[in-house]
């Protein structure tokens, strides 16, 4: 049986682009979404690891949300990197009120997390 759930993973080497080096905005955050090999629970209790390959590197753009607020998009991934930590997700902020809002979060150390929903099989 598989079911919607949610992970936290700690913010591993979050790393945030306000401008590109020309000063274009790139308004971007990389961090380390889903770590490998690391104990986890999910939303409704269960305890898992993620194992490497176990999540897709492409495909459909995963839209990024504030909260798990799918009323509250703030932008979109852009690229998914395996790496041996786990999956490193570049993501693209959209240049609107809720996404400076993210990027000072973030930027301040509030938002100190980044969470993937998948389904725990």
């Amino acid at each position: 049986m598989t079911r919607p759930t949610h992970v936290r993973a700690a913010l591993h080497g979050l790393s945030i682009t306000a401008a590109d080096g020309d000063g274009t905005p790139a308004r971007e955050i990389v961090a380390l979404a889903a770590p490998y090999g690391i104990p986890t629970t999910d939303s409704l209790g269960t305890l898992f690891e993620i194992a490497a390959g176990a999540l897709p590197l492409d495909g459909p753009s995963p839209k990024v949300y504030m909260n798990h607020d799918s009323t509250q998009a703030i932008g979109i991934v852009t690229d998914r990197i395996d790496s041996n930590d786990g999956v490193i997700a570049a993501m693209k902020i959209s240049n609107t009120a809720l996404g400076d809002e993210a990027l000072t979060l973030a930027s301040d150390g509030v938002l100190d997390a980044v969470s993937v929903g998948l389904d725990v099989i």
